[in-house]
């Protein structure tokens, strides 16, 4: 039975979550190396000439090939906070790229800030960087995964190196209060005050990728840096609605070398935070490998900031002033804003082959995409499906979801699947591909589920579908289904188009769970909780928490035998039943699946009972579909989920709603390679290796011994109501007179929630310890 885990020991709370495992998500060394932007938005990254990339799929360096002729785009997602309870504010036409439209005063404000963001990132990069995505959720939609989170009032601030590791955002409000004696500022009421918005994303985007310090005066002893975009956005945009010179467009350049007392506009003056981390300028550090970077105390090096090669050829030569770019229609030449609606496409491509008839792997693999079909929101889905075996072919065309019988139709196609031969995987996907793509809509969310047992054995390679992926930014969540599955394959066409890669056995329990997770990731949806038993013969209770932000709860059930077998029912707080909207089995298993909208807030619980001799094994993953901003939990290693020993297994997990919180509990459990299972403390104290007291940011290094795969399960709660957001951890921006703003105090959450999530880790090259471990016993 399933227990509130702020109570549970740790051996038995190791045991139950163990059994939820399974052996989903990445696993091979030369599949993953550590990689930028974990856990972000396929829609973020980088493109130049030739190629497209998402954050989560690049290393050091975005640009791979020849040396690139022409400027690198940059992409961002933004997750824009619900007002007054509108979740489709602000209202307007939809079309981010004009403005002046009737009632579409609210979005052109927004667009406006986002231009002149462009403006700014083009100055200060001498050219070299220009942003052209920006995609926009409403309702609070997609914080995870989004480079900025834009609220209702708040400081603006970031996370330095923010595009790296969990939890890195922009935090950017409409209302900006700096605290202390300076008024609170509306970001969006005049024109002046939305170029300042502009220009402050500028500034933040300059901490978040690119990892530079402020150059404000932050110590008493600091010396700012004139002219510099890291100290005064402000300072560059003309006051009372006068015309911009280049003067002002000198406030939004990149500081250089130090030339000498006293120092001239953009010249580092050696006494500021930018100087403290790096002992340079912040061209001088852009110019360099961040291997040379030094590592001070104070430098966090959780998550190292990216390199970008090109910006070294475009930096300011010797001691040269950096050029004065605007105005320029090149800056926003290639700026496209997308107001993107909850519209998901799902195309699911469906291996049908020969060895698929192997131990009831296609009826499991049929009865996990009928449920994923079965969880469609009426009226904001498409799915199409697509099988192949030694031929490819449309299942059913992408469809709208409008009704239940739509629904059945599909599920009634999938249903008549039978197995042929040949494994053509490439031409599969590349099918897939062309009919999302084919639909030629923009505000909407594309993905590709990919499902397979086996090898490529005919057709196009299917590696070279991936720059066609990439370029369209659809990621593909890919299911190396059994043993026989080409893991590193499908790894590489699932990370680097931004999707994931799921390793699942051939039971009903273990493909479902990898569906489950896969929805999670593709919709913007969460884990609330899962858990795992054995009865025999007495019923379980297996309780959890909802909390008010969510809006519907998915749960999914599979249990050994037919559906006669055990008693499932869910049990909401008060004693009210909710009955199952699927139930399905295959010979051996059988998959239920609960939905219950505008769900009560409390304790919930599954209940199951045996109705046969014997025991039933049973498993169940509870998926919080938020209705707006919601309680999000993502972890990740430092080192991507590869390591090489002897590097460290660093792991961050990040808790947030709008803002970091602090305070919650969590536990972390690691299952080794041997199946042993450990205990990993997680804080957010400030004692190594947890970089900084109260920040959200929740650390703890595992001492693993062996080489091998490492399955990290993280529980996070506020059962305990200790919980609170906090301002801690982030670099704000300055306050119009150059000060420093004051960070509001942490404030209670005040509601009990739980949430859950989990990574996979593969360590490789262990040096057995033959050293002792005691200060006597220790040698050299």
């Amino acid at each position: 039975m399933k227990q509130d885990v702020s109570n549970l020991s740790g051996k038995r709370c190791m045991h139950l979550l163990r059994q939820t495992f399974g052996t989903a998500t990445i696993v091979t060394a030369m599949l993953l190396a550590a990689s930028a932007g974990a856990g972000k938005s396929w829609l973020s990254g980088m493109a130049g000439d030739g190629w497209t990339r998402p954050f989560s799929a690049m290393t050091e360096s975005p640009r791979q090939g020849p040396k690139q002729t022409s400027a690198t785009m940059i992409d961002l997602v933004v997750s824009l906070y619900e007002k007054d309870g509108a979740p489709d504010y602000p209202a307007g036409d939809g079309e981010g790229n004009t403005q002046g439209a009737p009632g579409s005063e609210e979005q052109d404000r927004y667009e406006e800030v986002f231009q002149h963001m462009a403006d700014a990132v083009f100055e200060a990069t001498e050219g070299a960087h220009i942003v052209r995505n920006v995609r926009i959720y409403r309702g609070g939609g997609h914080i995870p995964r989004s480079d900025i989170v834009w609220g209702g009032s708040g400081v603006i601030d970031s996370v330095r190196n923010g595009v790296d590791g969990p939890g890195g955002h922009i935090w950017m409000y409409d209302v900006f209060t700096p605290g202390g004696l300076i008024p609170d500022l509306d970001m969006l009421e005049s024109p002046e005050r939305r170029r300042a918005a502009g220009y402050i994303l500028a500034h933040e985007l300059g901490h978040y990728l690119y990892g530079a310090g402020d150059e404000y005066k932050i110590l008493e002893t600091d010396i700012p840096v004139e002219n510099s975009l890291m100290n005064s956005p402000w300072r560059a945009v003309p006051e009372d609605g006068g015309e911009a010179t280049a003067a002002h467009y000198a406030w939004l350049n990149f500081s250089i070398r130090w030339q000498g007392d006293p120092a001239g506009p953009w010249e580092d003056t050696r006494y500021t935070d930018q100087h403290r981390l790096y002992q340079e300028s912040v061209w001088r550090m852009l110019g360099r490998d961040p291997r040379s970077d030094p590592k001070l105390a104070d430098l966090n090096a959780e998550y190292e900031r990216m390199h970008f090669p090109e910006l070294a050829e475009a930096a300011p030569p010797g001691f040269s002033t950096p050029t004065i770019n605007l105005p320029s229609d090149a800056a926003r030449g290639a700026l496209d804003i997308t107001w993107l609606t909850n519209e998901i496409v799902y195309e699911i491509i469906l291996d049908r082959s020969g060895s698929m008839r192997r131990e009831s792997k296609l009826d499991h693999a049929k009865l996990a995409a009928q449920n994923l079909v079965a969880q469609a929101e009426l009226y904001s889905t498409k799915i199409g499906v697509v099988m192949f075996d030694q031929v490819v072919e449309v299942l059913t065309p992408i469809t709208d979801v409008n009704s239940q019988e739509v629904i059945d139709s599909i599920n009634a196609l999938i249903e008549v699947v039978t197995s042929g031969s040949g494994t053509p995987l490439g031409d599969a996907a590349q099918l897939g591909l062309d009919e999302l793509t084919a639909l030629g809509t923009e505000n909407d969310t594309k993905v590709a589920f990919l499902l397979s047992d086996g090898k490529s054995n005919r057709g196009v390679d299917p590696l070279s579908v991936i720059a066609g992926y990439q370029e369209a930014q659809i990621p593909l969540f890919v299911f190396a289904y059994g043993s026989a599955a080409n893991i590193y394959t499908l790894g590489r066409m699932a990370t680097e188009t931004g999707g994931e890669l799921f390793i699942s056995p051939v039971s009903l329990a273990e493909v479902t769970e990898a569906f489950v997770r896969a929805n999670r990731r593709a919709r913007g949806w969460l884990g609330l909780s899962s858990d795992s038993f054995v009865t025999s013969g007495a019923p379980v209770f297996s309780p959890f928490e909802v909390d008010s932000s969510v809006g519907r709860l998915n749960i999914n059930v599979v249990h050994d035998g037919q559906a006669g077998d055990a008693e499932v029912l869910l049990v909401a707080p008060g004693g009210a039943v909710v009955d199952a909207t699927l139930v399905s089995s295959s010979p051996l298993e059988t998959i239920y699946l609960f939905s219950a909208g505008l769900p009560v807030p409390g304790t919930w619980t599954l209940q199951v009972t045996p109705q046969i001799e014997g025991t039933i094994n049973v498993s169940y993953q509870v998926t919080a579909v938020p209705e707006g901003a919601s309680y999000a939990l993502t972890v990740a290693s430092s080192e991507g989920q590869a390591l090489v020993y002897p590097e460290p297994m660093l792991i961050t997990a990040v808790l947030e709603r709008e803002r970091p919180i602090t305070g919650a509990n969590l536990l972390g459990i690691v299952t080794d390679p041997l199946g042993d299972d450990y205990e990993l403390s997680l804080a957010d104290d400030g004692i190594a290796p947890d970089a900084e007291a109260g920040d959200g940011r929740y650390s703890g290094v595992f001492p693993y011994q062996i080489s091998g795969t490492y399955n990290i399960a993280v529980l996070a709660d506020n059962l305990a109501l200790t919980a609170e957001f906090t301002h801690g951890g982030s670099g704000a921006v300055p306050a119009p007179d150059g000060t420093a703003p004051v960070p509001p105090p942490n404030t209670p959450v005040g509601e009990r929630f739980e949430r859950e999530t989990r990574i996979q880790i593969t360590v490789d090259g262990v040096v057995p310890d033959d050293h002792g471990n005691t200060p006597d016993l220790a040698t050299l």
